[in-house]
This record gives structure tokens, sequence and C-alpha cells, in this order.
């Protein structure tokens, strides 16, 4: 196995001084002799990627990206193997992605561009350089697809800000305005089914991120939907909402919880809203609560649905609030919540967490009122 480390920091030492067909030959002798040599493979790929050629970066990222599952599920087969590109799946992605849509397979390079969104440890990193290839490549519509979604995860990025600011502007659209459905989600199992059976015909996509599902959620959502991504939960809801949101391909994004139901005859409220929006970019929708067993209600309003323009996003760690809005339109949408119904154990549960992370929002944010609330 040192003899396979020697070859790939020499094939990276000729790399780097641009011997690329030195390189190749290092790699390529390795691969020889020990086919499953992942950082061999990932060698390959940087050479064929700064050489422009498509198919063999396709043929080599693909043998990296299963090669790197089978050594995180069966690390026995690998031996002693030393892997130093074993974080780089997500960067992968994108080149694999590249390689596609330069040999005119756009559908192919969606994919992957949407996987090195899954894999990448930060998704923001791998739609920030999706969006920066389509922008050299002139690809405008692509480009900003990607850079507005790259946004609303960070919109301090420079380089984002920058490139979305030398777009040209978009053509109106004259179709029928689609809408995304955004969800978090963990161990839901009781109220999940009711909730996606009840919108599933009114919006174009449904977008579910499992913060930790123990239960049977994954198996229900993806009933319904096959956009389930997988993310550690790290104590704010807005940073979770935000994933969900970097997911979303249509118009308008919707958001729901998973124990709240849309009324009978509200899902044609829902769509004519977003085509009699003009120039509102959030739309309020009512919530109906029930609580002490379903005997008592309450109501109120907030901002469910909005433009996926790049600009609108959640900050807060509890209590998520939607920013970046400019113009908010009222509507009579209404959704039931059935949350607070819940039995003893999971609402103190629930006290318990909300209470924690309230505690820790005050910490960061003294000044602020709202955790106080």
């Amino acid at each position: 196995m040192i003899y396979l480390w020697s070859h790939y920091t020499a094939a990276m030492s000729c790399y780097q001084l641009h011997d690329l067909n030195r390189a190749e030959e290092i790699s390529l002798s390795a691969l020889k002799k020990y086919p499953k040599h992942i950082d061999s493979h990932f060698m390959l790929i940087l050479i064929y990627f700064d050489n422009e050629r498509w198919a063999e970066l396709i043929e080599h990222g693909s043998e990296y990206v299963r090669l790197v599952n089978l050594l995180r599920t069966s690390p026995m087969l690998f031996d002693n193997l030393v892997t130093c590109s074993l974080n780089d799946e997500w960067n992968m992605h994108v080149l694999i992605g590249i390689g596609y849509f330069e040999l005119g397979r756009p559908d192919y390079a969606s994919d992957s561009f949407e996987k090195a969104v899954s894999s990448a440890p930060d998704p923001f990193i791998a739609l920030r350089a999706t969006g920066i290839y389509f922008y050299n490549k002139k690809e405008m519509d692509q480009a900003r697809l990607y850079l507005e979604k790259a946004q609303r995860l960070n919109h301090k990025d420079e380089t984002v800000k920058n490139l979305l600011g030398q777009l040209p502007a978009a053509v109106g659209r004259q179709k029928e305005p689609t809408i995304s459905l955004c969800m978090i989600v963990k161990n839901e199992e009781t109220f999940l089914e009711q909730c996606l059976k009840s919108i599933k015909d009114y919006v174009d996509e449904i977008v579910i991120v499992d913060t930790g599902s123990t239960d049977k959620t994954a198996e229900i959502a993806g009933r319904f939907t096959d956009k389930i991504y997988f993310h550690a939960w790290e104590n704010s809801f807005s940073k979770a909402r935000n994933q969900s949101l970097a997911y979303a391909t249509g118009d308008w994004i919707f958001i729901m919880d998973a124990d709240e139901e849309m009324l009978a005859g509200n899902g044609e409220l829902l769509r004519q809203a977003v085509r009699e929006a003009g120039n509102s970019d959030a739309i309020l929708v009512n919530t109906v609560s029930t609580y002490s067993n379903g005997n008592k209600t309450a109501r109120h309003n907030s901002e469910r649905l909005f433009r996926n323009n790049g600009v609108i996003h959640y900050e807060g760690i509890v209590h998520n609030l939607v920013v970046g809005h400019t113009s908010i339109k009222a509507s009579k949408i209404e959704l039931m919540h059935y949350g607070y119904d819940l039995e003893e154990k999971k609402a103190s549960e629930k006290f318990i967490r909300t209470t924690e992370l309230l505690k820790k929002q005050i910490e960061e944010q003294p000044d602020n009122p709202m955790p106080h609330h």
C-alpha cells in the first residue's frame, strides 16, 4: 500500500508541475496493479478535466464514486489502503456533471449536480461551483438557478452576489407559475402521509429534508417524492429550512410542516394565489391550530408562500423568520395544524428541545428580543 501512496504523491507532483502526460502514466500504472486505488481515479479525473476528455472523466468519476461508497460500507475489501481524496465525492459529482453537460447530456448533468449538492458537507459549495461553471459557459438561466440557491444559503458570499448582479434581467414568465413544497421532518410517521395526500395534487414538486428520522418517515415520504435529502440536525430550524429551499426548482416555494393538512378546496386557492401575485414576493397563509384534544382552536397567519428568488430565506434558531421579501400579500389559504394535540411525553420532549434552543439563541444574540417570546 506504500507503493500506491508513493504513486499518488508522484502523480500529484507531476500534475502540479503541469506534466499531465506523466501524471496520467503514473496513475494508470497504479490502477493496473490495484484497480480499487481511489486516489488514482481521483488523479485521472483532474487530468481529464484539464484536457477536456469528458468521456474518460465520467468513466473514472463514476468508478471513484462507486469505490468511495464501497469503502464506507465494506472497508475490509480495501485492506490498509490509505485514501487522501475521500472527502471529494461532492466535487467529483460536479465534475461528472460538467462532463455530461459538455457531451450534450443535460439530463445526466442535472442528476450529477443534484448528487453533488446532497453529498457536499455544505450544499452551498456545490451550488456555488455549479453556478460559476454555468456562468462561465454563458448558460445564464442555469447559472441563475444555482447561484440563487447558493445565495439563499449564504447571502454574504461576494462571488455569488457579484455574478448574480452581472446576469441579465430574467425574462418574464408567461407560463403557469410552478410551486415547490419544501418540508423538514424528523420522526413524523404519525402525520406525514395525511399531510402529503392533502397537498400532492397542487404542487409541482415535493422536497423533503430529513434531519434524522428513526421511524418510517423516509419510507412514507418516498411514496410521494424521490427528492428526499438527509442532513444532520444542527440545532437550527432556519438552517434546516434553508437546506430544503436550496433543492427547490419551482417559481414559488410553499412551506408545510408534517403535522399540517391542506383543507379541502384550498389547493385551488394556492394555485390562484401565485397566478395573481402581481409584484408581491410573499403571501400570507392562515393556519388553524387545534389543542385541548381538538376542543379548541387558534388562528394565525405567516409567510408560507414566497418566490424562489434566491433572496428570501429563513433566520433564527427556533422562531425561524422569513426575511428578504419586499411585498407581502394576504390570502384565504388555510392549513389545519394538529401538532399541539401531542401526547404528554412528546409534548414534554418538544418543550425541552425548544427551550434549550431558545436559551442558545439568547446567549448568541442577547439584544434580540424574539427568543424571549
